[in-house]
């Protein structure tokens, strides 16, 4: 009955604390940020890069 268990934390800042300690919270932020970014260059680049994408002869 002496053992205690901890809870899961709870607020933003425990969230994050818990992220950037583990190696798998590292990875999904990595992997957050690549997805992200490949977004942002299809949704904001000056030329079609989406058809582009979907052009065989280009």
């Amino acid at each position: 009955m002496g053992d205690f268990v901890s809870s899961a934390p709870v607020g933003l800042k425990a969230a994050v604390y818990e992220v950037s300690h583990s190696r798998s919270g590292l990875t999904g932020i990595i992997i957050l940020v690549a997805i992200l970014s490949v977004s942002l260059v299809a949704a904001f680049s000056p030329e079609n890069v989406v058809e582009k994408w979907n052009d065989p002869q280009a």
